[in-house]
């Protein structure tokens, strides 16, 4: 029953979502969101980050949401591992990218006009 539920929830946001062609950070994003969901987007350089924030909080609708998914390094930046990890890539691997802790977030968001943020983590993942 649960996987049911599952399918007939997922059938029913595929008729209420939309994609985007092109790069988040250049394409029209139109307005009259109730959510916008940043999966591993917010990677990139700070000011980057920010113009984007900036686009999403022109796009979401007064009471709507953004939503952003991704590694959160805790303040020290070195845990947790698997966070501290990621961090080693981008600043190996992009010309400026970083992981950020909460509080940075936070501050992007606010600079940005998306004035409420919080920070909830998620479950492992489940095998099986």
């Amino acid at each position: 029953m649960r996987q049911l539920c599952t399918a007939a929830a997922i059938a029913t946001l595929r008729l209420r979502t939309s994609q985007i062609a092109g790069s988040a950070f250049t394409a029209d994003l139109a307005e009259g969101y109730d959510l916008v969901l940043l999966v591993h987007f917010l990677h990139l350089d700070r000011a980057a980050c920010e113009r984007l924030l900036t686009k999403v909080h022109a796009a979401v609708i007064p009471g709507g949401r953004a939503v952003a998914l991704g590694l959160i390094p805790n303040e020290d930046r070195v845990s947790s591992p698997t966070a501290a990890a990621f961090n080693l890539v981008m600043l190996a691997t992009t010309g400026g990218g970083d992981s950020y802790p909460f509080s940075e977030l936070d501050q992007m968001f606010r600079n940005a006009g998306l004035d409420r943020t919080e920070l909830h983590d998620l479950p492992p993942p489940q095998s099986g």
